[in-house]
């Protein structure tokens, strides 16, 4: 979806057994020093001060991991970032 503020776009990929799932956007990206604490719970980014509470990534990656599953994101500062994770297809 390509909006004023941006672009989003989600992908769904079948690996093997597994499933691939990305939200690329074209925000401002996450700087280095912040990528490892952005999963903490009540962490706000220098770019998301007073926007939430907080509390999105970190319930994202507890029930991602609930699933067996680990929530990542590649980002660089400036140039949108790509959060991605993979589960496993359940037959």
């Amino acid at each position: 979806a390509v909006t004023e503020a941006g672009q989003v776009i989600l992908r769904l990929a079948k690996k093997n057994d597994q499933v691939e799932i990305s939200i690329e956007d074209s925000g401002p990206g996450i700087p280095l020093a912040e990528r490892e604490d952005i999963f903490d719970r009540f962490y706000q980014g220098e770019h998301g001060r007073g926007q939430a509470g907080g509390l999105g990534l970190a319930i994202c990656s507890k029930i991602i991991a609930l699933h067996k599953g680990e929530l990542a994101v590649d980002s660089e500062d400036g140039d949108g970032s790509r959060f991605y994770f993979c589960l496993s297809i359940v037959r």
